[in-house]
């Protein structure tokens, strides 16, 4: 049978409306000259692709900083912090920001080393008596925070043997006495987790005091993110993301190892924290700029 001529125009009204809505989902269309300073286009195109991507991966919600030349020039949230009560995504929405945390114990032991309370080149042992680990490697250095700052410890990178579960810190200096080191210390850039984890542990032993509190008074609230924690305060849980998986809202995993990934801030703050930490003098009554950059010795 034929299609009539009438059946013809129906399926070209259709293809052309089909290909109409393809065209304004379409990526937005980049100008011919973007002038330095304007950020209209960058924002424009990254909110198109993080609303695509949140709907194709079913992300209930997110926020994003863009920093350029020391500064945030554009945060914003998107979708929701708290789906069942409509809580919008914000640039205030705190996260648990990961292994950018680890950034922040490091400058923890900067500021130690700094005041002479900690030297970056002797053993960790001599601070941290408990720690063990066994060795194939008998004519290594020893394992220091300079080269675990550095990722140069020869540590394995995990322990996934109780990492995701509410078991104190301390609890891995058990775990670590059977474990053997990777490689030997300043041998090769390897990421380890575990190495910041026994910083932070470094760091309660030294200073008798719990890291978390240290870390909030010492670094945090004098460079004006109080909002930030290593711990789920009752600031943090007025303002902390709800977790999901597949739109469905979880339960947030607790983390053993937290001076190597459990810190909670927003993208506005960690970025331009991040900016900040780059430039002389920034940071006045913290941490001194060449403290923040000792000399690699591995």
């Amino acid at each position: 049978m034929q299609p009539t001529t009438r059946n013809r125009n129906a399926f070209l009204t259709t293809l052309v409306v089909i290909l109409v809505l393809t065209g304004c989902s379409g990526a937005p269309v980049k100008p011919d000259q973007i002038m330095p300073g304007n950020y209209d286009y960058a924002k424009e195109y990254l909110t198109w692709l993080i609303q695509r991507e949140m709907e194709d991966k079913q992300v209930v919600g997110a926020s994003i900083a863009i920093v350029d030349d020391q500064k945030v020039v554009w945060a914003q949230g998107f979708g929701y912090a708290d789906l069942k009560n409509k809580v919008p995504a914000t640039a205030e929405t705190l996260y648990r920001i990961g292994s950018i945390s680890k950034l922040f114990t490091d400058m923890a032991v900067m500021k130690l080393a700094e005041a002479g309370i900690v030297d970056i080149d002797r053993p960790l042992k001599d601070y941290l008596p408990q720690f063990s680990i066994r060795t194939r490697f008998p004519d290594s250095d020893p394992i220091t925070p300079r080269n675990i700052m550095t990722h140069h410890s020869g540590l394995p990178s995990s322990l996934a043997k109780g990492m995701w579960t509410a078991e104190p810190p301390a609890t891995l200096l058990d775990r670590l006495k059977d474990e053997y080191t990777a490689y030997p210390t300043n041998y090769v850039l390897a990421y380890s987790n575990i190495g910041l984890s026994l910083l932070g542990l470094m760091i309660e032993q030294v200073i008798h005091a719990d890291f978390c509190d240290y870390v909030s008074q010492a670094i945090l609230s004098p460079i004006g993110m109080r909002q930030s924690s290593f711990k789920r305060t009752a600031l943090v849980e007025g303002l902390l993301s709800k977790g999901y998986r597949n739109e469905k809202e979880m339960d947030q995993v607790p983390l053993r190892d937290v001076s190597a990934g459990a810190m909670y801030s927003t993208m506005s703050m960690t970025w331009g924290f991040s900016c900040r930490w780059s430039l002389p003098g920034a940071m006045p009554g913290v941490i001194k700029f060449y403290t923040a950059r000792p000399s690699k010795k591995c």
